[in-house]
């Protein structure tokens, strides 16, 4: 199942390379393409594609498919209808090859010396660090905005009146419950509260939102000593890796997960062979030195190890079946990692 499986039959929708332009036809086989999906029969069999192959990402627009594509291929950074900013990312795991490939072979090439880039991103960090002083300046002026304090302190009133009603349709005597007046307005009270509650909610959160909004920016930005982390991460991936060749050479009858194999192969390409599997390749070194960054060390604040397979969502909470070692229910599903 592939492109064409999503435009059968013929007429239900349109299908165009990113960059159409000035590409050759192996380039367009490997490039993002943008495809209209129009039915449910679409939809459902780009889902089934997205299992196969974790290849799709989906986009809702109110453009037209010209000025949706024009804008993709355009710019990488994009504004939505609502105003709000997008970066358009490109992910594709058939790179993992060449992407440790390119980890390692730098790692190698650097040894024990200090990084090239360190007074680079040293002046990052305190433009970074700028950037969470002004945000830290704009969270607390959200904070005290009246209409936001208003609507704290109804919501908090609201509450109160909630847990009064209940506890007193709760004390409610037999008698009480017997009398249909008292019991109506008992519950009526209760009710009303309840629905003065849930609309204070509501306005609390629209009051709320622009905080909430740098609070976000704020928790996003990247930590500070980023060259340090990088270095930490590299030596982890090497110890990883120390440890995995230990493991396989103890259970040689044991096959690793396919991630992890292609770490063992590259580092034994890198390490112990000496090929430099892109040292011939200064297009693509350059790429990943200049498009490639590393989310792990830069936010360094989870457990994941750097040789850890990645989580490739599709959409919500959805994931793909990444990096799995057990069959897949469907034969014609493969193992991507």
């Amino acid at each position: 199942m592939g492109l064409e499986s999503l435009l059968a039959p013929a007429g239900q929708g349109q299908a165009r390379c990113i960059w159409d332009e000035n590409t050759t036809a192996a380039q367009l086989s490997a490039l993002p393409w943008l495809v209209e999906l129009k039915t449910e029969q679409q939809i459902e069999q780009s889902w089934q594609l997205a299992n196969d192959a974790p290849a799709i990402t989906w986009v809702c627009s109110s453009l037209g498919f010209d000025a949706l594509h024009r804008a993709l291929s355009a710019r990488m950074e994009m504004k939505m209808d609502d105003g709000s900013a997008w970066l358009i990312r490109l992910a594709d795991p058939r790179i993992v090859d060449e992407l440790n490939a390119w980890r390692l072979q730098r790692i190698d090439e650097r040894g024990k010396a200090a990084r090239s880039d360190r007074s680079r991103i040293a002046s990052e960090e305190q433009k970074y660090a700028k950037e969470q002083s002004a945000l830290t300046s704009q969270i607390k002026t959200a904070e005290q905005d009246p209409a936001r304090l208003a609507a704290q302190k109804h919501l908090q009133a609201a509450e109160q009146e909630a847990v009064t009603q209940r506890s007193q349709l709760a004390m409610l005597s037999r008698s009480d419950w017997l009398d249909a007046e008292r019991l109506g307005a008992a519950l009526k009270n209760s009710r009303a509260a309840d629905t003065a509650l849930a609309q204070a909610k509501t306005d609390f959160a629209k009051a709320d939102d622009p905080r909430l909004k740098l609070e976000a920016r704020k928790a996003n930005l990247p930590g500070q000593g980023l060259a340090d982390k990088l270095d930490a991460y590299d030596a982890e991936l090497l110890l990883d890796i120390e440890a995995l060749r230990a493991y396989q050479k103890q259970n040689p009858k044991e096959s690793l997960r396919p991630h992890y194999a292609n770490l063992m192969a590259v580092y034994s390409a890198q390490f112990d062979k000496r090929l430099g599997i892109l040292a011939r390749e200064p297009e693509v070194l350059a790429i990943f030195d200049n498009y490639v960054h590393d989310s792990l060390a830069a936010l360094g604040k989870d457990e994941t190890l750097p040789s850890d397979p990645r989580v490739i969502y599709v959409g919500g909470d959805a994931e793909i079946d990444y990096a799995m070692t057990e069959p897949k229910p469907s034969p014609t599903q493969a193992q991507m990692a």
